[in-house]
C-alpha cells in the first residue's frame, strides 16, 4: 500500500473509518470536521496501516509540523517492527541478544512485559513463541536485552502503535500544537479541543456491520483503541491481522471487537488486545486495577460489555 494525502479540512459530515481511511476495514472513525476551525490533516501509510494526523489549525507551520511527525512516525516504525532485516527487534529474535538496543525499544519492552503481568498472560509479546512461558526468559538489564529460552520470539504489535501515538502527540505539543487528534488504524489520541472546542469527534465502529457505528462521542485529552480481527495490515508487519490467543497461539474467539479508553494510546492499545482475548469472567477484575480507564467489548453472542465510568458510554 502506498498512500499520501494531504488536506485542509473545512466543514463534511460524519463519516466512518472506511471512508476516512479507504481501504482499511479498521475498528474506529475519527470524526474531525466542523464549520468552527479548519483542520490540517494528512494521511500516509506507516506502520502497516494508515497514520491521521489533525491539527486543529491551518497555516504553514502547521504543514511543517505534520512533515516532522510523519519522519518520527518512520523512525520509530525502523526501530520496533520485527520484520525488517537489520532492525533492532529482528535482530533479537534472531540472535537471542542485543548489547545496546534503542532506548524507545526498551520502553516499549518494559511496558509490554508489564501489561503482560497485569493481564495475567492475555497481552503476551511472547505469543509467537515455540516455549510456553517464555515471557519469563526475557531479561533487560544493563548489558542489554537477552532471550534465556531458545524459540523465544517477540513481537510489538499489540502496543508499538499506540507507544507511536503518544510519542507524536509529544512532538506535537512540545512545538505549541496541543490541540491534535491522531489516529494509527485505530489507535486514537485527542488532545484539545478540536475543531468546536468541545473535543474530538470519534465513533466506535459496529463489528457487526461496516459503516455503521455503536456509538459517537467527544473525546478531549485522552485515548482510545479497539482490537479486532478485522481483515487489514497488520501493525508493523505485513500479512493479515489477527489477534493470537496466547492460550493457543491461534485466532481469538468469543468476542468481536474491544475498545480501551485510558490516559494514554499505548495503554489503551494494550489493554484493546488483552480485552479482546480475555472471558468476560477476568475482565472486571482487570478493570478494577486501572485507574481512569474504562472498555467496551461486543461478544460475539451479541452481548455488549461496558466497564468503567466513562460517560461517553
Amino acid at each position: 500500500m502506498n498512500m499520501r494525502r494531504r488536506e485542509l479540512l473545512g466543514a463534511i459530515g460524519i463519516l466512518g473509518t472506511g471512508a476516512i481511511l479507504s481501504g482499511v476495514a479498521g475498528p474506529l472513525a475519527g470524526l474531525l470536521k466542523t464549520v468552527d476551525y479548519p483542520v490540517a490533516s494528512e494521511v500516509r501509510s506507516v506502520m502497516g496501516s494508515l497514520l491521521q494526523i489533525n491539527i486543529a489549525r491551518r497555516n504553514r507551520e502547521s504543514l511543517e509540523l505534520l512533515d516532522m511527525a510523519f519522519a518520527e512516525a518512520m523512525r520509530l516504525e525502523a526501530l520496533l517492527t520485527r520484520h525488517k532485516p537489520g532492525a533492532p527487534l529482528h535482530g533479537l529474535n534472531a540472535t537471542g541478544h542485543i548489547a545496546t538496543p534503542p532506548a524507545e525499544l526498551q520502553q516499549v519492552l518494559a511496558a509490554a512485559i508489564r501489561h503482560c503481568r497485569e493481564s495475567g498472560g492475555f497481552f503476551d509479546p511472547t505469543v509467537f513463541s515455540t516455549q510456553p512461558a517464555a515471557i519469563d526468559g526475557v531479561n533487560l538489564g544493563e548489558d542489554g536485552i537477552s532471550l534465556a529460552r531458545s524459540g523465544t520470539s517477540i513481537t510489538l504489535d499489540g502496543i508499538a502503535k499506540g507507544y507511536v501515538v503518544d510519542r507524536l502527540s509529544q512532538l506535537l505539543h512540545a512545538h505549541g500544537a496541543g490541540n491534535h487528534l491522531i489516529n494509527a488504524g485505530g489507535d486514537i489520541i485527542a488532545c484539545g479541543g478540536g475543531p468546536s472546542g468541545f473535543g474530538w469527534k470519534i465513533g466506535l465502529q459496529d463489528p457487526r456491520r461496516q459503516g455503521r457505528l455503536l456509538t459517537s462521542f467527544f473525546l478531549q485529552d485522552g485515548a482510545v483503541a479497539t482490537s479486532g480481527n478485522y481483515e487489514s495490515l497488520s501493525p508493523l508487519g505485513r500479512g493479515r491481522a489477527h489477534i493470537l490467543s496466547p492460550a493457543t497461539a491461534e485466532a481469538a474467539a468469543g468476542s468481536l471487537s474491544a475498545s480501551a479508553f485510558a490516559p494514554s494510546a499505548m495503554e489503551a492499545d494494550a489493554m484493546s488486545t488483552a480485552l479482546f482475548v480475555m472471558p468476560s469472567d477476568y475482565r472486571r477484575d482487570y478493570m478494577r486495577m486501572k485507574n481512569n480507564a474504562a472498555c467496551y467489548v461486543v461478544s460475539k453472542s451479541g452481548n455488549h460489555e461496558k466497564i468503567g465510568k466513562l460517560a461517553l458510554l
